[in-house]
């Protein structure tokens, strides 16, 4: 199953609407905004929306992207 780890607000609402809208399932983990470096610990990314997939790979945006 996929995880997704995100904020309960802001554009991660979207990555959530979207998962819904293709009707995949997936688990979620609310995060605290710890800054980038707790999220590159727990993720390997700078920012969230963060999937990781069943098998332990992880997409989300890239590091250092500050689109």
């Amino acid at each position: 199953m996929l995880n997704l780890i995100h904020f309960t607000f802001c554009f991660c609402q979207r990555v959530r609407l979207a998962l819904g809208y293709k009707k995949l399932v997936f688990a979620e983990t609310a995060a605290r905004f710890y800054g980038p470096e707790h999220f590159r610990s727990i993720s390997g990314f700078e920012r969230l929306s963060v999937i990781v997939y069943p098998d332990g790979k992880s997409a989300g945006r890239i590091p250092g992207d500050h689109r």
